[in-house]
């Protein structure tokens, strides 16, 4: 089947959402495809290790980082510094598509830019609950695309629930599994070595903020951390993502006893694969939790709302942060176990479907002109 030759933007600002772009950019510039990434957001900031550095890595592409954000700017004036600079940027080197994913503010910016320029563009992984305010902005930024690459039929459904045509909505599976399924060339030695982690066995933990429970994040944290320290078992604490509020957790883990838990304030996704599949289990509310680790037949704790209603699977427990019986339970019962791989979300060859669809004949004649789809 044919590949794409088109010219494609990249826009990542997070941590998670370059973990899912990451393959799709290294199989379209594979296959010949011009490709630049947009870089901003976390990305640039130091505090979470100027995770740019990393992507400048990769060859063949070209590469704009721009600074949205300084501390304490709310989302309205990183959305308009967003869009202001990538709007100019756009301007000056006429990309064919954008591609974006989920439900970040910097994603959303970019699927403004694309409508009002006009420009195809292409959302990953619509069609998922985020289980915060987040939301908002994947179904945004779903009405605003032209090319939908979700993970899972129940996905498409919802996508095409928006008034999106289903020729339109291609279900590829979860992108980041495709790095998960490949090999590192890194040994687990090497990354603990990396990162100073000195546990045998250890259990990886993130918690984000929640934006829609700002009076109750810090307790939550507080309620966590004390079950996990009481465990007497070790931990990885990943530092949240950079959302206002986020200090009322980084208040709580700057207090915990470093001889236990030991902090990273980022990992290269490679790095985080690694570490997940040596780890005994997985806590928090982060994607990773609902999503990859049931691939990996690893244990996980998700706690809260963040990922109300994603995923189930037999590896996946959900409780409170507040619920100190389940939590304590799955740290006596489910530590160490391994389950079967759960496929709900693919195979880990979805960079291989993405270039596969760009290159379609047809594919770029799309109508720019939307229409509301309705079922007939």
């Amino acid at each position: 089947m044919p590949q794409s030759k088109q010219h494609l933007l990249f826009i990542t600002g997070t941590r998670a959402d370059w973990g899912k772009l990451e393959p799709l950019v290294k199989k379209a510039v594979a296959g010949g495809s011009p490709t630049d990434i947009f870089v901003t957001g976390m990305h640039t900031l130091k505090d979470y290790g100027r995770t740019e550095t990393e992507i400048r890595k990769l060859p063949g592409i070209r590469i704009c980082t721009y600074v949205n954000h300084s501390a304490g700017d709310d989302p309205t004036t990183i959305l308009s510094n967003t869009l202001l600079s990538l709007r100019n940027w756009v301007q000056q080197f006429r990309p064919d598509m954008l591609v974006v994913h989920g439900d970040r503010v910097e994603a959303f910016a970019a699927c403004i830019v694309a409508a009002q320029m006009p420009l195809p563009c292409a959302h990953i992984e619509g069609g998922e609950l985020s289980g915060s305010i987040d939301e908002i902005y994947r179904h945004c930024n779903s009405k605003l695309s032209t090319y939908h690459f979700v993970s899972s039929e129940t996905a498409k459904r919802r996508v095409t629930s928006l008034g999106e045509d289903p020729s339109t909505i291609f279900n590829i599976g979860s992108p980041e599994l495709d790095s998960h399924f490949g090999l590192s060339g890194v040994t687990i030695d090497e990354v603990k070595t990396s990162y100073g982690i000195s546990f045998t066995e250890y259990a990886m933990v993130t918690f984000h903020f929640v934006t829609s429970e700002t009076e109750t994040i810090g307790d939550q944290a507080a309620s966590l951390f004390d079950c996990l320290t009481n465990s007497g078992k070790n931990f990885v604490v990943i530092s949240p993502n950079n959302d206002p509020g986020t200090e009322k957790i980084g208040d709580v883990i700057s207090r915990l006893d470093p001889s236990r838990f030991h902090r990273v304030s980022s990992l290269s996704f490679n790095d985080f694969s690694i570490l997940m599949k040596d780890c005994k289990a997985v806590i928090g509310n982060s994607s990773a939790g609902v999503r990859e680790t049931p691939f990996l037949g690893v244990p996980s704790l998700n706690i809260g709302t963040r990922q109300q209603n994603r995923a189930e699977a037999d590896s996946i427990t959900h409780s409170s942060a507040f619920d100190t019986a389940t939590i304590q339970k799955f740290l006596e019962t489910k530590w160490g176990k391994r389950f079967d791989p759960d496929y709900a979300f693919g195979r880990g060859n979805a960079a291989q479907q993405f270039v596969e669809v760009l290159g379609r004949e047809g594919f770029w004649e799309k109508d720019m002109q939307k229409i509301f789809y309705e079922e007939r």
